[in-house]
């Protein structure tokens, strides 16, 4: 696998030894899972539902940067209800795992489905493969 990290990909700030450190680790480590996933999921509906998301969503953010720093999340952001509102209504993901299921468990622990921002019933796993250009 070949991975490049260019100063114009990635903010200055992150291009710190401890950054490039890890990444060199997670590129040559080896222990990458062989499956990737595309992972859509919806927020709560309910009054409450994005300010439960905006509560949770440091601590989310912290754990996105860790899993993705050991290889595990590919990608991700927010769906949005429209570019002119932008308003959060849910999640976009690629993870890489061993199967559906474990990206199941990942999603259980994430603090977006712990502080109930993410609704579980509504997620959708698809196996993917990311095209390499």
């Amino acid at each position: 696998m070949v991975a490049l990290i260019s100063h114009r990909l990635l903010a200055p700030r992150l291009l710190t030894t401890s950054f490039l450190k890890h990444a060199k680790a997670r590129m040559t480590s080896g222990t990458q899972a062989k499956n990737s996933f595309l992972v859509l999921i919806d927020d709560f509906t309910d009054a409450e539902a994005l300010s439960r998301r905006l509560q949770a969503r440091v601590h989310h953010l912290s754990e996105a940067t860790k899993k993705r720093l050991v290889g595990q999340l590919v990608s991700g952001g927010a769906i949005l209800d429209s570019h002119k509102t932008g308003k959060m209504v849910g999640s976009a993901l690629v993870l890489n795992a061993d199967s559906a299921e474990e990206v199941v468990e990942i999603l259980k622990s994430d603090p977006y489905t712990v502080g109930r921002a993410w609704d579980m019933d509504s997620v959708r796993i698809y196996p993917y493969r990311e095209a390499q250009f």
